[in-house]
């Protein structure tokens, strides 16, 4: 399915909240079973290169680029299925196959909480919650 309309006014969103916010083109080659597929796609046109988004709470979420996931795997230690591609306020935003989930950093034992059922539903989660 395509999701670019959704992207695009994502995109638009995230820049008009803060001019600071940058994506750019991803040329590369992106293989990671970790990862779904409208991930992939949105990654590969929209890499976030310096990007957070305030919440209508105040909360901050910011998209790690690219070419900094492997690095953020090994920072949060987080095993198994689970892959971090964002943070809210230093707590880990990561995907567990296609569902979107969050724990809170630093409580020992990760405790993941789905917050969205794949990651064009937290897109258009993030679209409704934005300050």
């Amino acid at each position: 399915m395509n999701y670019e309309k959704l992207y695009d006014s994502f995109i638009d969103l995230v820049i008009q909240q803060d001019k600071r916010n940058q994506f750019k083109i991803n040329n590369c080659i992106i293989i990671n079973n970790k990862l779904p597929k409208s991930y992939i796609e949105f990654i590969k046109k929209y890499n976030p290169i310096n990007v957070e988004i305030v919440f209508k709470d105040l909360n901050a979420l910011i998209l790690f680029p690219y070419e900094d996931l492997d690095n953020v795997q090994k920072e949060y230690g987080i095993d198994g299925n689970y892959f971090v591609f964002g943070s809210i306020n230093g707590d880990p935003v990561i995907f567990n196959e296609n569902t979107v989930c969050i724990a809170k950093h630093g409580q020992g034992i990760w405790d993941f909480e789905i917050i969205s059922n794949s990651f064009i539903d937290y897109i258009e989660h993030i679209i409704g919650n934005m300050r």
